[in-house]
């Protein structure tokens, strides 16, 4: 009877850590996308931390596995471009990134319609959160720190925002079709086997 229950154990574990490598894998494939050429702001950035939210059980991983991605991706175009990697609107970026996370994770278990809705979402608090830290810290445009620059700032942030929507529907989805595919090709990987 024990070695029943130490094999279950045993493939549990198995399981959950098949489960964790495949999702630490999608959050890194997801964060170094950012490295391929693309639009203005067609980037994963939104899609890896919905991602994260939705699939990591434990908050801390939800939070931690995407910020340590990005980080990484973000020293990967520092090396390869003139992109500075750290910078005071990375705050921002960051600040964004967090608050879509801890919104996805109230949303609880995926659906097309919750991530769809949260992709939207995410767009919408990157736009104000990071056109608001451009506005505070010059940013390169030097708005004036009064209504009227404020407003300039948003204004001129807007054709930047379809590239932002588009880049975290495209990469929502392709993050929680490959999941599903792995779920059905990789024995164990379903979340009713495992916990991540």
């Amino acid at each position: 009877m024990n070695i029943d229950i130490e094999k279950k154990e045993l493939e549990t574990a198995g399981h959950t850590s098949r489960r964790m490598a495949i999702l630490i894998g999608l959050v890194l494939l997801g964060a170094f996308t950012r490295l391929i050429p693309h639009y203005p702001n067609f980037t994963s950035v939104g899609a890896i931390a919905l991602f994260a939210a939705f699939t990591f059980r434990k908050a801390w991983l939800a939070y931690f596995v995407p910020l340590a991605a990005m980080l990484l991706s973000d020293v990967a175009l520092h090396l390869i471009t003139p992109w500075p990697a750290f910078g005071a609107i990375k705050l921002f970026v960051l600040a964004a990134f967090c608050l879509t996370v801890a919104g996805g994770r109230q949303l609880k278990s995926p659906s097309l319609l919750k991530v769809g809705g949260g992709a939207i979402g995410s767009s919408l608090v990157f736009f104000v959160v990071t056109n608001l830290g451009v506005w505070l810290t010059g940013g390169g445009f030097h708005s004036p720190m009064n209504l009227a620059g404020l407003q300039a700032t948003f204004v001129a942030a807007i054709p930047f925002f379809q590239w932002t929507l588009a880049g975290t529907l495209f990469y929502s989805a392709c993050l929680f079709a490959a999941l599903k595919l792995a779920e059905s090709a990789i024995p164990g990987v379903r979340t009713e086997s495992a916990t991540a």
